[in-house]
């Protein structure tokens, strides 16, 4: 029995600081609003380019698999679909199991519509394999001891003020160790390749 394991994940956090909705001033401002508006923004752009992204994705792997791990239909005994378990990772693997299983003749059950329904799994956050890191206590354990350790509080004197500086700008963010500003900058990049620019103040 052969099986293909599809693993497509996708996190996106929304924030402050993304170009603003037409009709809007050009430079986004800090007010309370803003996380709403901002969040529209980039979902707008962001599932976009994601969902065409996700396609390109399952027709390669048909293309690239068919008739080698890949029947060229879905068998549901040799595939198996799992993701996590949240809502745009879903949309994600459903974007992507569009193209790569599309209905065969036999399949088709609608002749306007060129798809079928694949079912996907989702365990639960505690049995998610794919958050492994998020599950392993000795590792969240050891980073809090890090994070407290003189030695790490000596290393991040030079950068509180720009922990303060980020808050100001992000004031929803509570910024407030090294992982976090990794992440900001994981987002800024994120949004960049969605066609989100960044905001001015970002690359001064």
């Amino acid at each position: 029995m052969r099986f293909l394991i599809l693993f497509i994940l996708l996190a996106l956090v929304l924030c402050e600081g993304t170009e603003p909705l037409p009709g809007t001033t050009s430079e986004p401002a800090i007010a309370v609003d803003n996380d709403r508006l901002l969040a529209n923004t980039v979902l707008l752009a962001a599932f976009v380019k994601g969902k065409q992204r996700a396609y390109l994705v399952g027709q390669y792997l048909r293309h690239r698999y068919n008739n080698t791990i890949l029947s060229p239909m879905y068998l549901p005994d040799e595939t198996y679909i799992q993701t996590t378990n949240y809502a745009r990772t879903q949309m994600t693997v459903l974007t992507a199991l569009a193209a790569l299983f599309e209905p065969t003749p036999a399949q088709k059950w609608n002749p306007n519509l060129n798809w079928q329904p694949v079912p996907y799994d989702t365990p639960a956050y505690e049995d998610d394999d794919f958050l492994y890191y998020y599950q392993c206590q000795r590792y969240l354990r050891l980073r809090e001891k890090v994070y407290v350790s003189p030695e790490f509080e000596e290393q991040m004197k030079p950068y509180e003020g720009l922990y303060k500086y980020l808050n100001k700008m992000f004031p929803a963010s509570n910024i407030t160790t090294s992982e976090d500003v990794f992440y900001l900058d994981n987002l800024v990049q994120a949004l960049e390749n969605v066609g989100v620019p960044p905001p001015q103040w970002i690359e001064c």
